[in-house]
């Protein structure tokens, strides 16, 4: 068995490149999505507006590809922004050892500023799992609270962890229902 994310139409997924795969480069495909979206939506956009979003795609593409993630997907509002990034990672469930799903994704994370909220998830397929949402306090001796939604699923032997993180509180609702939609689309083939 193996997970795949059906993502939902406000979400772009970030592709492998390399020689052998469509886009070698994040250049090359951010160029692509822009024309792609541009088309799309019937839009000309500025030339310094291009060279934003181009510049901001291919940022989240190469910083995905540090993270290690397994993929990364994006969900851009407007032309002007905010942009939610958030990555999937798969593990094997024995390098977790026996940590809960709960605590995979922060139920007891001792940075949080607040008791997180975390209960069962269940996607459109009806695979279940969990989710955790969370404030948290980034850095020592800051005032600075940062917001976190994880979800973790399970289905033989593997777990897939579905995260963003942001400071933008008052944005924070919305980056909710974006993730519960890419969450929601998650299947187990």
């Amino acid at each position: 068995m193996a997970f795949f994310i059906d993502f939902p139409f406000d979400w772009a997924g970030v592709p492998p490149f390399g020689e052998t795969e469509r886009w070698s480069t994040p250049e090359a495909w951010a160029k692509d999505l822009l024309d792609e979206l541009a088309a799309g939506a019937d839009v000309r956009l500025r030339k310094s507006q291009r060279k934003v979003l181009h510049e901001t795609f291919v940022f989240e593409a190469v910083e995905g590809i540090k993270r290690e993630a397994s993929r990364t997907f994006l969900s851009l509002a407007t032309w002007y922004g905010p942009l939610t990034s958030a990555d999937a990672y798969i593990t094997p469930r024995e390098a977790l050892g026996a940590i809960s799903l709960e605590d995979y994704v922060g139920a007891n994370d001792p940075s949080a500023a607040e008791p997180p909220e975390v209960g069962p998830f269940t996607t459109q397929s009806g695979l279940v799992g969990v989710r955790c949402v969370r404030y948290i306090n980034p850095y020592d001796n800051s005032p600075v609270i940062g917001a976190v939604i994880e979800y973790a699923f399970e289905v033989d032997g593997s777990v897939l962890r579905l995260l963003t993180s942001q400071l933008d509180l008052v944005n924070f609702p919305r980056t909710i229902e974006l993730m519960d939609g890419l969450a929601g689309s998650v299947t187990s083939v």
